[in-house]
């Protein structure tokens, strides 16, 4: 009778041991895999490297406005040329804001800013459209889609910079650029001309429907 109670109290205790390492099993299993790397890697731990977007370029030909801008002022077909000469005029720009700062002066030095800037000051806000009513053609003032602000922006610079004096296109597109940036030039001209026509034009504006 001894012996069978001695044999059911050791059961009963392998039994509990069992019980106890099978729910530190269980608990362990459990865990989830964030909490195990906190606490295996600390937080100044580097995050793994990333490949680059593939869509993304470090040209400055990869912008979409100036995409448009080579295309328009490209000639004959000669699209090299045409991106040539669009990279030597923001060369030239920078430099000149380069020898500002020699100066002392303030000056914006990135290239690409100062161009959209400049193409962003050149855009014209109204325009006019010509409405025949009686046998009389009108001008009235009508506002601009921003597809059309830009294009007209765009070929107002190119048509500028090839109407100025003097020799190197790339030379008169920066020298374009950096007068519309400063809100100067032949085309702020241009566009304070088309904004004071349909200023003048106003009372046809009725016309329009």
């Amino acid at each position: 009778m001894a012996a069978v109670r001695n044999f059911v109290t050791k059961y009963q205790f392998t039994c509990s041991r069992l019980f106890v390492a099978a729910r530190a099993v269980h608990a362990s299993a459990h865990v989830p895999c964030s909490a195990s790397a906190a606490v295996s890697v600390g937080d100044d731990a580097p995050s793994p490297p990333t490949a680059p977007s593939s869509h993304v370029s470090p040209s400055v030909l990869h912008d979409r406005v100036a995409h448009r801008f080579v295309n328009c002022m490209m000639w004959d077909g000669k699209k090299s040329l045409s991106q040539h000469i669009f990279k030597e005029a923001l060369e030239i720009v920078k430099r000149g804001q380069l020898t500002k700062t020699k100066k002392s002066e303030e000056a914006v030095l990135d290239a690409m800013e100062i161009f959209h800037r400049a193409v962003d000051n050149a855009k014209p806000i109204m325009g006019t459209t010509g409405v025949r009513r009686g046998g009389k053609l009108y001008h009235v003032p009508v506002a601009l889609r921003p597809e059309r602000q830009e294009f007209l922006a765009v070929k107002w610079l190119i048509t500028a910079a090839r109407e100025k004096p003097g020799h190197g296109m790339a030379k008169k597109l920066a020298a374009e650029l950096l007068d519309a940036f400063n809100h100067q030039g032949a085309v702020i001209k241009r566009k304070q001309d088309l904004h004071r026509l349909a200023e003048a034009n106003r009372a046809f504006a009725h016309f329009r429907w």
